[in-house]
């Protein structure tokens, strides 16, 4: 293929992605260190002033955004005893589905009806296990 010919079914051209070889992108890298930089933020003081759903709130708020963000912050709360680890898997997991839920939407806007019933079907099959393995063998048991 030629270097402007669209690729696959996206349409995308081989310009529109980084140079060949660049396995490293400095904007990604700095744009993660600021999400993750004020998700720390807003998910400590959330924790202030909220307590254990602040966290919760804030993790899924971030995670429509990124859920590494959300899971290291939360991460973080728990390295410093703020959060205890089994009351931690919950705000991950919440940003694990929200961040789910804006990838549904992307696979809906952007690659129309027919790519988001192709897709759409594993996503929830993903965060469905995700939260049957707290419930099975995790803090969640009852």
């Amino acid at each position: 293929m030629a270097a402007s010919s669209p690729c696959g079914r996206c349409g995308h051209t081989a310009e529109d992605h980084d140079a060949p070889g660049s396995a490293f992108s400095v904007r990604t890298a700095l744009t993660f260190a600021a999400i993750l930089a004020v998700v720390l933020l807003v998910a400590a003081a959330a924790q202030d002033w909220f307590g254990e759903a602040g966290v919760l709130v804030a993790a899924a708020s971030a995670g429509f955004a990124d859920t590494h963000s959300a899971a290291v912050s939360v991460a973080a709360l728990v390295e410093e005893k703020r959060v205890t680890a089994p009351l931690a898997v919950i705000p991950i997991l919440a940003a694990i589905t929200t961040n789910t839920i804006s990838k549904m939407i992307f696979a809906v806007s952007a690659g129309g009806r027919g790519f988001a019933l192709y897709v759409i079907p594993g996503l929830i099959l993903l965060v469905t296990a995700a939260w049957a393995g707290a419930f099975i063998a995790g803090p969640l048991r009852f």
